[in-house]
């Protein structure tokens, strides 16, 4: 489910990792010929990073009868903002978090592990309230695709 478009990207939430990280393939399989046919036009090809963090969030609808929009609010949706961000920072695809990951079946486990914690990834965030190892407690550390 998409749930907003945000300038150039979207957040949106799926039923279980292995969709999560499906449609992620999916888009950069889908930016594959585009990129082909912009490098052959002498375009700048797309360039995107997809982050991605598994955990509890509250959604509800807001709005009146003329216009209604769902939003969804949690720590959650903040970490996968961030985790996005970084894809940048890091020069990686796709990223995700030890939440998904651990979260995979095998065959979907297409990624390697990132060389540094989570709390390095998170210790540039001043927005985070709480310590950083709360925000991927029980996690696995951060996966590069």
């Amino acid at each position: 489910v998409v749930d907003k478009f945000l300038g150039d990207g979207f957040l949106g939430f799926f039923l279980s990792a292995d969709q999560a990280v499906a449609a992620g393939n999916s888009i950069f399989a889908a930016a594959g010929p585009i990129n082909r046919t912009l490098k052959v036009t002498g375009g700048q090809p797309l360039q995107f990073g997809i982050g991605c963090h598994s955990g509890e969030v509250c959604v509800g609808v807001i709005g009146n009868e003329d216009r209604m929009s769902t939003l969804a609010l949690s720590q959650t949706v903040r970490t996968s903002n961030v985790v996005e961000s970084k894809t940048r920072t890091l020069c990686a695809n796709f990223l995700v978090t030890g939440a998904v990951y651990d979260q995979l079946k095998e065959s979907s486990r297409n990624f390697r592990r990132a060389d540094f914690l989570p709390d390095q990834l998170m210790a540039s965030t001043n927005s985070f309230r709480r310590a950083p190892s709360q925000h991927f407690a029980g996690d696995s550390g951060m996966w590069l695709y």
